[in-house]
This record gives structure tokens, C-alpha cells and sequence, in this order.
């Protein structure tokens, strides 16, 4: 039996330039040099922590943001690939000791 395949992708050159401006490129090695790359722990940093709260701690009060629409934040806590907890709703000190837990 002879079997057909069909060409799915083409690796040719693509058309798109994504090349980065010259300022671009001179901040991520200015980052780079400066010690701003790094891996974070796999609860985050507290700086995004605090501001996902922030964000989400008063947002069904707020009518104009809401448009009548109401939902429940669900926090899901991963260790190793395999769900360990899981938070719903977005008290801030809630959100931090769930952090803190598993960080």
C-alpha cells in the first residue's frame, strides 16, 4: 500500500519581520546586565500577588466594570504538575495565606 502525505507546514522563510527596534533590543540587555532576569517562584512574586488582589478584591462593586455580569474568581494552586488546592472567591488575606501556604 502506498500511503499519500500531504505537506502541512512549509518551513520556507517567513514573511513576517520580527525584528525588534533598536531600543528594544537595548533595553532587554541593559535588563540583562542589570540582574532584572531571574526566574520567580512558582507562587509568583508578592508585587503581582498584591496586584491581582487589588484588581480583583472590589470588582463586583463596581457597576461600570461589571455591566451586570457576575462571576466568582477560582485560584487553582499547582505543585509539581498536580493540583494541590484550589481557592474560590478573591479575599486578599485569603489569597495571601493560600500563597504563603504554598509557596
Amino acid at each position: 500500500m502506498a500511503a499519500v502525505v500531504k505537506a502541512v507546514s512549509s518551513f520556507d522563510q517567513p514573511e513576517v519581520d520580527l525584528s525588534l527596534s533598536p531600543r528594544v533590543n537595548s533595553a532587554g540587555i541593559n535588563a540583562i546586565r542589570e540582574g532584572y532576569t531571574m526566574y520567580t517562584s512558582n507562587a509568583g512574586t508578592l508585587e503581582v500577588s498584591e496586584a491581582i488582589c487589588r484588581k480583583l478584591k472590589d470588582i463586583d462593586e463596581c457597576p461600570e466594570t461589571t455591566q451586570h455580569i457576575r462571576y466568582t474568581p477560582t485560584f487553582q494552586f499547582y505543585r509539581d504538575g498536580e493540583k494541590v488546592d484550589e481557592m474560590f472567591g478573591a479575599g486578599e488575606e485569603r489569597l495571601h495565606d493560600r500563597l504563603w501556604l504554598h509557596s
